[in-house]
């Protein structure tokens, strides 16, 4: 797992859309295929200008950079170009040729490296993300063929597709756009818990998707607290991998299953396990010689 944000996303996908360049090759099909899509899928290409946005805005967020409009406006280069001049329908060459007279990916990994240091963030490997992909798709069958009431089987198929969607995009969404997604579900089942039905809250798939969930965040959560420096810095010797994401996910269905729990405690539960896996990880011990300072404070209680 390495750093990840829009900047960096759009710097990856150009580099790699120059390096790839033959003369003739229309821009747009080539953008496609470097983000992940097919060729023929030209309504795609939206994404890409999202992107270009989202880039934008995180290069205006940042601070104390001598000369910074004049980063900016290589960004807004690239947008006019790409927007008002059509580059995604004429050749690759001809807008490669305009980057590098411009310097424009010289200008953009200046710009990831600034990012990096004031907004860290997480990227997700591939490997886990197909994974989660997997995990949610089968989750998604499990839902569709349960006898929960129709209306809260909708919202929850309604919130695995926003996962799943998320995942596909993650190359033009990023990290921030799974976290969304997660935390959108945490705040939405908040509103809607009181209001469903004790015959559907005995059923076991409601704890499964609500510990789906409240790990899934937890998991993106405490990853993203280590990177920004709120929790001990130990991100460079452990991550959490698929099958700690896995077993902390059943230990805490099974749980929750004898004992119903709310959202907020599964993801409390999910963070303090994840939490006591990083410190046997790393001291390479049965138990922990310490917690974590809000462990210690709770365990305490």
């Amino acid at each position: 797992m390495e750093n990840s944000s829009a900047l960096q996303r759009l710097t990856l996908i150009l580099e790699e859309a120059v390096e790839e360049c033959k003369r003739d090759a229309p821009m747009g099909p080539l953008l496609l295929k470097v983000m992940g899509y097919d060729q023929n899928e030209s309504n795609k290409l939206s994404l890409f200008f999202t992107l270009l946005d989202s880039a934008e805005r995180e290069a205006e967020k940042l601070k104390n950079i001598r000369k910074k409009e004049d980063f900016l406006e290589v960004l807004k280069d690239i947008k006019t170009v790409f927007i008002n001049n059509h580059a995604w329908a004429d050749n690759c060459s001809v807008f490669a040729s305009h980057l590098r007279n411009k310097n424009s990916l010289i200008v953009l990994n200046s710009l990831v490296s600034f990012h990096s240091d004031q907004y860290p963030n997480l990227k997700i490997e591939k490997e886990y993300l197909d994974s989660f992909k997997s995990i949610f798709e089968n989750l998604q069958k499990e839902v569709g063929s349960s006898d929960l009431s129709r209306e809260l089987r909708d919202f929850i198929l309604d919130k695995i597709k926003e996962v799943l969607t998320t995942i596909e995009r993650y190359n033009t969404d990023g990290t921030e756009g799974l976290e969304r997604t997660a935390k959108d579900f945490i705040g939405d089942w908040i509103i809607i818990e009181n209001k469903i039905s004790q015959e559907d809250r005995r059923k076991p798939i409601v704890e499964r998707v609500k510990t789906h969930f409240g790990t899934l965040n937890a998991y993106i959560g405490l990853n993203l607290l280590v990177l920004i420096g709120l929790v001990p810095d130990i991100y460079n010797f452990w991550v959490p991998s698929i099958d700690d994401w896995k077993s902390t996910q059943e230990s805490i269905e099974l749980k929750s299953i004898n004992q119903p729990m709310t959202i907020q405690e599964i993801l409390e539960e999910a963070s303090a396990q994840f939490a006591l896996k990083e410190m046997k990880a790393i001291e390479g011990k049965e138990e922990p010689k310490r917690l974590l300072p809000a462990l210690e404070e709770e365990k305490a209680n």
